[in-house]
């Protein structure tokens, strides 16, 4: 038997603009959604201005979960779509 621990891998982006760092990241946090963090943010700044075009991508960070089946392809089968396998042991 193998048991396997899995955690949601889906994300959401976030566009801002703001005039400086410091405010784009305030922007970020306030346009996270619940239960989400933020991963990356590419910032931009936009030709001929001192405004940053970012892009915040955020991914849940809940709680991963164990699944468990009798061998690897019986325990891939029971990953939910946009979730990863993170880790796989023998039961036991």
């Amino acid at each position: 038997m193998l048991t396997g621990l899995i955690r949601d891998a889906r994300t959401v982006t976030r566009e801002v603009s703001a005039d400086s760092l410091e405010l784009a990241k305030a922007a970020l946090a306030e346009a996270a959604p619940v239960g989400y963090e933020l991963v990356k943010a590419p910032a931009r700044m936009r030709k001929g201005s001192i405004t940053l075009d970012v892009t915040g991508t955020f991914a849940p960070r809940g709680e991963a979960r164990e699944v468990e089946a009798s061998d690897l392809a019986a325990l891939r089968q029971l990953i939910p779509d946009g979730w990863e396998l993170l880790l796989v042991r023998r039961a036991g």
